[in-house]
């Protein structure tokens, strides 16, 4: 049991166009997607152009907008506080107020976070003391011996070798005599 549906034509400037399927097309109603349509047909290469300039000039053209944005704001919060003087000061009361508040906040939050890292020391200093009584860990008094560790496998280094301290018994590197000539020997 099929059923036929016939579709009833408008007509519009140019081809026939059923008015079922215009106006299921992404559920905008006909006479909206006619106009745009119509737009789009009569000035799609002016709008892609425009699209394209802006994509060009977008940072140019924001950095215009908000600086014109940031002078209108300023100049209305200057025309605002300049008829009340009241409202200025009291602004400026409630301004000075809460930098005091965050002042002391940051205060309370430096002095105990100066606390804590004392606290740390402390607990490191005491951690030190009892690995040097007990004669455990990187904290040792006298010599090394195997027993407590220390490996003996690996080679030791000489006891008269410093090496940041510039005499280490060659001249030292010196940079290759530089030439006018590719390959460095005597030219001509």
């Amino acid at each position: 049991m099929e059923m036929e549906v016939e579709d009833e034509f408008l007509e519009i400037e140019g081809p026939s166009v059923p008015t079922s399927t215009m106006t299921k097309l992404l559920g905008i109603p006909f006479m909206i997607w006619n106009f745009a349509s119509s737009i789009l047909i009569a000035y799609g290469w002016y709008l892609f152009g425009l699209v394209v300039l802006y994509g060009a000039f977008r940072h140019k053209i924001e950095a215009t907008y908000m600086k014109w944005r940031r002078r209108r704001d300023e100049f209305e919060y200057a025309a605002k506080y300049h008829k009340d003087s009241e409202l200025a000061r009291s602004r400026m009361e409630a301004v000075i107020a809460a930098r005091e508040k965050m002042q002391r906040e940051h205060e309370l939050k430096a002095a105990e976070a100066e606390r804590k890292r004392l606290e740390r020391e402390e607990k490191k200093k005491a951690e030190r003391a009892a690995a040097l009584q007990d004669g455990v860990g990187p904290y040792r008094v006298g010599e090394a011996s195997s027993a407590s560790g220390a490996s003996t496998s690996s080679k030791s280094l000489r006891a008269d070798y410093f090496p940041l301290s510039g005499d280490t018994g060659s001249g030292g590197y010196k940079a290759p005599k530089k030439s006018c000539c590719k390959k460095g020997g005597g030219c001509g």
